[in-house]
């Protein structure tokens, strides 16, 4: 009677194991679908980044301003607001 309760938790044990491996190799490949999709699309966002952001009407310059006029940093961050439109 010992021998077979100790079979049959053998057994279990076993299959247990079995389907907890299973079901991780299921996870790990859902895992590794979703991040290899999640990084395809990024890395299409990215080759079709001059697409999405026209840069025609945009300009940048570089601005410095004295510091005899604008001692603070406050003051000069102040200043952008009221020229940029």
């Amino acid at each position: 009677m010992l021998h077979d309760f100790e079979d049959q938790h053998r057994a279990v044990r076993r299959a247990a194991g079995w389907h907890g491996w299973c079901r991780s190799r299921w996870l790990l490949t859902l895992v590794l679908l979703a991040s290899g999709g999640s990084m395809a699309r990024i890395l299409l966002t990215l080759a079709y980044a001059d697409r999405i952001i026209d840069p025609a009407g945009m300009s940048a310059i570089q601005l410095s301003l004295a510091e005899s006029r604008y001692p603070s940093a406050e003051q000069r961050l102040a200043f952008l607001p009221d020229r940029i439109a």
